[in-house]
């Protein structure tokens, strides 16, 4: 689906928008695009303008697309196939994410079959959603519903056929307290993750028809968190929310490019010539990096952010992580690690040589962790930033060089296939593959093909959330989410907020 950006006022934003390096007399928090200061009514009029064309254009948007479906449908019965084999090859490979946490034995979703799962199980198909009563606290300690710990998957399946029935789409949330959300959700999680899965590969038919029954509940898990204590993380919003944040930055970021540009001089590091002024050095880019690629228990809503920006799982997490070495050349690396508080178990064992060697050389770098709320975005060059992870920055082959490869093992090499593929898979070239062809640089212009492409998955997953919203009686307020967004990202140099309400 074609993005609509020729039809949204993006010139009323960059136009209103400065570039703040951290050398400039201001003394910003972060090399970032900064409404210029003093803030007021005119950026406020700025924001709202862009967020009522955004709301807009989306809106009309959204009802053309669901135009090409159905105007209504009739409800399922509880045994209907609502994912056919077609549908569910072309999803298994994103519903596989999920799918397989539930076997222990696998450490890699290229271990489940893609193919349509017909296998018929024994015990607890159902998981009956009808067994709870939501106004019966007590009853969920008696049935043996969808919330019970026998929650698995009887095939190696990565979407069990139980899973493609109607009664899966009608499990219901069960309020939980602390720790008890998977104990009692589990089953209707995953369904969730189904859900996310035809949407953001644009399966909208057996969305719409399962929205027709009277007893779905997802309006429920449009913003849901383990409990009261933690984030509200793991609802579908998740979906909008992350594509919304990667559509505005990327969009904006590229029409502001040019004018970054001209300000930027080239300058030597470390033997190679590089633009002074990066856009990957700004806040904007890199937390917009950090929050659709982040490791936060939905592994269906940041796949596809995770893909184009190449950065592979279990990445980025809740905090960052950094070295001895380069805490050490990044002072305000090391002042970040002091505000996180985690330098404080160390005044308990002796500060050795070897102790810091262990600390530090372990890959995890636990010891090393920041805050996400501490960490100072766009004070860092790129690189520095790209390897504050879980662990260093993985490579990730191109297709175009993972052929390359291929071609020199089998026809100059004269391997075997069998050996060529144990080759290619220690190598690290048998597993995802990053689609830039330029690697973390989206705005190359090598790279304008594929940034296209995403910029057009990020708004069909809009468009598709839009109808799902809409299907379910509860429309999304696109105006009330752009409006927060840009507030947020493009705050004064000194933290200074745009008052948007009071004009």
């Amino acid at each position: 689906m074609a993005h609509q950006a020729e039809k949204l006022a993006w010139n009323i934003v960059v136009q209103n928008l400065d570039y703040y390096s951290l050398e400039h007399p201001e003394q910003p928090r972060a090399s970032n695009l900064f409404f210029p200061p003093p803030l007021g009514a005119e950026q406020s009029k700025v924001v709202r303008a862009f967020a009522a064309s955004f709301s807009r254009t989306l809106t009309e948007q959204i009802s053309l697309e669901r135009a090409k479906y159905q105007e209504s449908y009739d409800p399922p019965n509880e045994d209907d196939l609502i994912i056919d084999d077609a549908t569910a090859r072309r999803i298994s490979p994103t519903v596989a994410e999920r799918t397989y946490i539930f076997h222990e034995d696998m450490h890699s979703t290229n271990a489940l079959s893609w193919e349509p799962c017909h296998h018929t199980s024994g015990k607890h198909t159902r998981f009956d959603y009808e067994n709870w009563n939501e106004h019966d606290e007590d009853s969920s300690e008696d049935d043996d519903g969808d919330h019970t710990e026998d929650f698995t998957f009887n095939c190696k399946c990565a979407l069990p056929l139980r899973e493609r029935k109607a009664h899966s789409f009608l499990r219901q949330y069960r309020p939980n307290g602390c720790y008890e959300f998977y104990a009692l959700n589990e089953a209707a999680y995953f369904n969730i993750h189904v859900v996310k899965a035809l949407l953001v590969r644009g399966e909208m038919e057996p969305v719409l028809r399962v929205c027709s029954h009277p007893n779905v509940d997802y309006w429920k898990w449009q913003n849901m968190r383990e409990c009261e204590c933690m984030d509200e993380q793991l609802g579908w919003d998740r979906l909008y929310i992350l594509a919304l944040r990667a559509y505005l930055t990327l969009n904006i970021l590229y029409r502001f490019l040019p004018a970054l540009q001209s300000q930027s001089q080239e300058e030597v590091v470390g033997g190679k010539k590089e633009q002074k002024y990066d856009y990957r050095n700004t806040e904007l880019y890199q937390r917009m990096l950090y929050e659709c690629t982040r490791e936060f228990g939905d592994e269906v809503a940041s796949l596809p952010h995770k893909q184009f920006f190449g950065i592979p799982d279990e990445h980025y997490h809740e905090s960052l992580y950094v070295t001895r070495d380069v805490a050490g050349e990044w002072p305000i690396l090391a002042e970040a690690r002091v505000q996180s508080g985690f330098t404080k178990s160390f005044k308990a064992r002796p500060r050795t040589v070897e102790f810091w060697e262990e600390v530090f050389s372990s890959p995890w770098r636990v010891d090393g962790r920041i805050e996400s709320s501490e960490f100072p975005f766009g004070c860092i060059p790129f690189d520095v930033f790209l390897n504050c992870g879980y662990y260093e920055i993985k490579y990730l082959p191109h297709e175009t060089e993972v052929a390359e490869v291929w071609s020199i093992l089998r026809t100059r090499a004269r391997l075997p296939d069998e050996i060529t593929l144990l080759i290619m898979e220690f190598a690290g070239y048998s597993g995802r593959r990053r689609s830039l062809p330029i690697a973390h640089d989206p705005l190359n212009p090598a790279n304008k093909e594929e940034l296209e492409r995403y910029l057009d998955e990020c708004w069909g997953i809009l468009v598709r959330c839009g109808m799902f919203a809409e299907a379910l009686g509860h429309p999304i307020d696109w105006e009330g989410q752009v409006t927060p967004m840009l507030r947020m990202m493009l705050t004064g140099p000194n933290f200074e907020m745009i008052d948007i309400w009071r004009y």
